[in-house]
């Protein structure tokens, strides 16, 4: 054993910019569930008959912006040097998977 142990030093951070991508990712994917169940609560109602309410079209919306922003801001993060790769991918994972969501619900409501 050495005097040390199993302590790792390196001058590599955790990129901000990678940090705020998986926020954003993440906010963005629990705003567009959210609004898909609210919907979906509003539509089982019989005052409604099964038409959303276009506050929940804009959340989902404004998700959707945050989603974008969020994945070029996890694509900068990314290429920074010296620095963990772990919320840039997540950044990029969760925003891609809310992008998907987003698109998804555009070509089903088409």
């Amino acid at each position: 054993m050495s005097l040390l142990g199993n302590y790792k030093f390196t001058n590599k951070s955790h990129p901000l910019k990678g940090i705020m991508s998986a926020v954003l990712g993440m906010i963005a994917l629990v705003s567009m569930f959210f609004a898909i169940y609210l919907t979906y609560l509003d539509g089982m109602d019989s005052v409604n008959d099964g038409i959303a309410r276009m506050q929940y079209g804009l959340a989902v919306l404004l998700a959707f912006l945050m989603a974008f922003a969020g994945e070029i801001t996890g694509l900068v993060a990314n290429t920074e040097k010296d620095c963990y790769r772990f919320f840039p991918i997540l950044g990029l994972l969760l925003n891609s998977a809310a992008l998907f969501v987003g698109v998804y619900i555009l070509c089903a409501g088409i």
